[in-house]
């Protein structure tokens, strides 16, 4: 059960990434900082792999990786942009 609220977990966040490139085209890859193309690449080895992921490695990064990709949005959005290693200023 915890497997499928993972999956479930990395699926929806790809989804936000998705309406996100949808909007402004341009953003993702112009703050590789944020981390969120990992995110959607993530989503297909689990979408699509299904039968072949780790799951083990699926928990280490739910566990691991997205509190780090939530904080470096949360800061992001509250205007520190600053920490964002290899963000690119869009201006």
């Amino acid at each position: 059960m915890l497997r499928f609220a993972a999956e479930s977990l990395l699926i929806k966040m790809s989804e936000c990434v998705d309406r996100i490139h949808k909007a402004d085209p341009l953003f993702v890859e112009a703050h590789p900082g944020l981390e969120l193309r990992p995110l959607q690449d993530t989503r297909n080895a689990v979408a699509h792999g299904w039968d072949i992921v780790d799951d083990n490695l699926v928990w280490s990064i739910i566990e691991m990786n997205i509190p780090v990709v939530a904080l470096k949005i949360r800061q992001f959005l509250d205007g520190d942009d600053s920490t964002l290693e290899g963000s690119v200023d869009p201006s």
